[in-house]
Parts: structure tokens; C-alpha cells; sequence
């Protein structure tokens, strides 16, 4: 049962250092999965079918400081892909500009805390963190990630 919990505690820890948009050396684990998870395909769809609602979550409040907000992007380097978390900071003009939560272990062309724009082809999940309470919406891959662990 500890290790669930350390794993579950770890997991978390990720998620908010990259909501909190921390910009030092992050311990994040790099989880291994194959390309065509199914579990992890339908936790992008899932997340892609509610991103309307992510999004206007993020215009309502992005001058809050009680709301943060993160996406989930494929970064590709040399045919190498790793997923990786932003922090939300800005949307315009289609684009959505943050800064990389975590630390790189396989693509080498972005660091952690560097600025990055995105467009919403590539984004795979969402997460809006409430500093006041702790909870968290979306998350759809954190979830599938948590479930195996049980």
C-alpha cells in the first residue's frame, strides 16, 4: 500500500510543479508507454472533447491567481517524442504560450522552464488546479497513469 501512495504522492507533486509553472530543476518521473496505448488514446479524446470548456475556464479566469492551468504536449526531436506539461500562461490568436514544467529526459531541443507556443493540434490533456482546495479537473492521462498503479 505504500508504494500506491508514494506513487499516487509522486504523481501529484508532478502536477503541481508544472501548474505551478516552477521553472528550477524538476525530479519528475519519465513514464514509458506504448505509442498506441489505447487506455491513453481514449484519455486524449476524452480530454480533447472537453478542451472547449478548459479553454473557457482559462479566458474567464486568467487574470486569477486561485486557477492554474496546464496542457499536456507531444514534444518531437529527431523523431523522438515526449509528453510534457506547460504551464498555460497566455491564449492568442490560436496559440497557447507557457512555460515547459518539466524536466526533458528525451527530446534535447527545450528545457525545463522555457517559453513555448503550442497550437491545440497539439495538445493531448489539460489539467485546471484550484490552489484553494487542492482539486484538480481534467487530467484524463494523470488518471489512466494513477489507475495502473492500484
Amino acid at each position: 500500500m505504500k508504494t500506491k501512495q508514494a506513487i499516487y504522492l509522486l504523481i501529484m507533486t508532478c502536477i503541481l510543479i508544472s501548474c505551478s509553472g516552477q521553472t528550477t530543476k524538476s525530479n519528475d518521473p519519465v513514464v514509458y508507454a506504448n505509442a498506441n496505448d489505447p487506455e491513453l488514446e481514449k484519455a486524449k479524446q476524452d480530454a480533447l472533447s472537453k478542451l472547449d470548456y478548459f479553454i473557457k475556464s482559462f479566458n474567464t479566469h486568467s487574470n486569477d491567481t486561485v486557477y492554474q492551468y496546464s496542457l499536456k504536449v507531444d514534444f518531437i526531436d529527431n523523431g523522438e517524442h515526449e509528453h510534457m506539461w506547460i504551464s498555460l500562461d497566455k491564449i492568442d490568436n490560436g496559440q497557447f504560450q507557457g512555460l515547459l514544467g518539466n524536466e526533458p529526459a528525451i527530446v534535447k531541443n527545450i528545457k525545463l522552464g522555457d517559453f513555448v507556443k503550442i497550437t491545440k493540434d497539439q495538445i493531448e490533456d489539460w489539467i485546471i488546479f484550484d490552489t484553494k482546495t487542492n482539486n484538480w479537473e481534467g487530467g484524463y492521462s494523470v488518471k489512466v497513469l494513477q489507475n495502473r498503479q492500484k
